[in-house]
């Protein structure tokens, strides 16, 4: 039933620019800690072009991006939404993910995080 499906959480993440190499460091081991625990695939993107083009809104348009700050994208994919939810309550409740946390708060404010979840339409 769920062969065919992709459950995958994005995320867009404003960075200053200064700090964005220690982001990367920390969702990096973050990503790693994911597929540890069963993710398909946990990564993190930079955004390179985010202005409007081709007669489409740009990303810029609707994210709130200041001078100084990059946009990224987070992207953690699972088989299907169930074994999504059951390997999230496994994440958390490993003490590193914590830290990791802790440490990506010292470098973004996480309220400004914009996060989704989507299912392949397959």
């Amino acid at each position: 039933m769920f062969a065919d499906l992709v459950h995958t959480i994005y995320y867009i993440y404003r960075v200053p620019r200064g700090a964005a190499d220690r982001f990367l460091e920390v969702t990096s081991a973050a990503s790693d800690l994911y597929r540890r625990h069963g993710a398909l695939d946990s990564f993190m993107m930079r955004i390179t072009a985010a202005s409007a083009q081709y007669a489409c809104a740009g990303l810029k348009d609707v994210v709130c991006v200041r001078d100084d700050e990059e946009l990224f994208l987070g992207i953690d994919s699972f088989r299907h939404a169930d074994e999504c939810r059951k390997l999230l309550a496994v994440i958390d409740a490993d003490p590193d993910i914590e830290k990791l946390f802790q440490a990506v708060q010292k470098i973004i404010d996480v309220s400004t995080v914009v996060r989704w979840e989507a299912t392949s339409a397959g």
